[in-house]
């Protein structure tokens, strides 16, 4: 039986690839849309399209600013946790780092929440399209 190992490249590959990683139903790799490019699209089909004919679906996408505001949600710091509530969209990733080097405690934890928050929505993306699904020995 076919699965997918979480391990922690392919992990990575979920981390802000944007359109760049494709899934292979028929034989659970993972793909760069790069390494496609040379199977002949035909015209009338977009990109997506022809790569869920071909048995692809996009892999899961995780960015920087998803996993900030998630982390952001679970802070005890109400003063913090409201300041970044005042932030507009386009100064957000940028403020909480400037808060991250002025509050020591946000460290912490940040690698331990970065690395889960990834595995839960790579772990979603696979029970959601059906992916049998395994965790490094």
């Amino acid at each position: 039986m076919k699965e997918l190992v979480l391990t922690h490249d392919v992990l990575l590959k979920g981390w802000g690839g944007i359109g760049q990683y494709w899934f292979s139903l028929s034989d659970y790799t993972i793909k760069d849309i790069s390494q496609l490019a040379e199977l002949g699209k035909p015209e009338e089909l977009s990109q997506s399209e022809y790569m869920l004919k071909l048995g692809f679906i996009p892999y899961f996408i995780v960015n920087n600013e998803e996993v900030i505001r998630a982390y952001v949600e679970v802070l005890d710091n109400v003063k913090l946790k409201n300041a970044m509530k005042k932030m507009n969209d386009e100064n957000y990733v940028e403020s909480f780092w400037k808060y991250f080097n002025e509050y020591p405690e946000l460290e912490e934890n940040w690698r331990y929440f970065e690395d889960n928050y990834i595995l839960s929505k790579a772990i979603e993306w696979c029970e959601e399209n059906g992916i049998v699904y395994s965790m490094p020995k």
